[in-house]
């Protein structure tokens, strides 16, 4: 993939995650509000899942537009050479459990199939 090919792949699964995430705190928001107003509690436990806290990092590089050698190039700063998206390392205590649901064993971006 190209450099904006890859950005926007990376932009749209950010999004992506920054709305889930929404959405979940909105849903939990709820469930906890009805609980409270309840004269008596659930008779099961809500579990409680999370997403993990990710962002966008782009690499800038120069770009020289030289076409002969020994020639004074034209170097433009600011160009992006490299897309990533960096995501929370999760870190516990040997006693706490950790549950994973959700994995894409597809490394390559669904978003451009």
């Amino acid at each position: 993939y190209s450099s904006v090919d890859k950005l926007k792949c990376v932009l749209k699964e950010s999004i992506i995650k920054y709305w889930a995430k929404l959405l979940l705190n909105y849903t939990y928001d709820y469930i906890d509000y009805h609980i409270s107003t309840s004269p008596t509690p659930p008779p099961f436990e809500i579990p409680h899942v999370c997403f993990i806290e990710a962002g966008v990092a782009l690499g800038y590089g120069q770009c020289s537009a030289s076409s002969k050698p020994g020639e004074k190039s034209n170097t433009k700063a600011g160009t992006v050479s490299a897309v990533y998206l960096l995501e929370e390392h999760i870190v516990f205590d040997d006693n706490q459990e950790f549950t994973k649901f959700i994995h894409n064993m597809d490394y390559i971006h669904t978003f451009s199939q």
